[in-house]
């Protein structure tokens, strides 16, 4: 698919490529628009869960280990539950993340075929440009993002967010144990 629109194929094969990738364009819209219609609002949960989860479950390693606790299984299995966790939660979102890449990727080789058309001379190959404007115009506008109920767009980024999170509100935790320890 998408090799006759940059090919030499004739304008026919060219205007069914483009109600194709128009077609499938729209088709991926509506999919990304009734996830975060339904699940968005999930996705919030499921990352707030996690950050509170994740915090909770390094707290209590180091709890474990500061108070002399040094029961090596409970250990091992606190920590692979958080293993558990940041690994489903990466592939949440890194299935997430390909979908709204590769959608851009669409996109950015619709653009580069319009900068290789030639100079319409017909006017069917000026009703394929504007044709091929046009769907660079709805894929350019639609907001074909994966995103936890508006709030954040659930995209590799959010892997980073998530840690930064974590990581202040730990220290916050290690913080309140050490005053609690020293009192």
């Amino acid at each position: 698919m998408y090799r006759i629109l940059c090919g030499s194929g004739n304008a026919t094969d060219v205007q069914v490529e483009i109600k194709e990738i128009r077609s499938r364009f729209e088709h991926a819209s509506q999919l990304i628009n009734d996830f975060n219609a339904v699940h968005g609002y999930h996705a919030l949960q499921f990352f707030g869960f996690f950050a509170i989860f994740y915090i909770y479950v390094l707290h209590s390693i180091i709890e474990m280990v500061t108070t002399g606790f040094h029961e090596i299984g409970m250990i091992l299995f606190a920590t692979c539950k958080m293993s558990q966790t940041v690994l489903i939660s990466t592939m949440i979102i890194w299935g997430c993340d390909q979908i709204s890449n590769q959608l851009k990727r669409i996109l950015q080789s619709c653009y580069k075929c319009l900068l290789e058309l030639p100079v319409a001379q017909t006017s069917k190959e000026m009703a394929l440009e504007k044709e091929l404007k046009a769907l660079i115009e709805i894929m350019a506008t639609n907001s074909s993002r994966l995103s936890a109920a508006d709030f954040f767009d659930i995209n590799c980024m959010i892997v980073a967010r998530m840690i930064s999170t974590v990581a202040i509100n730990l220290i916050v935790v290690l913080q309140f144990s050490r005053n609690s320890l020293d009192q």
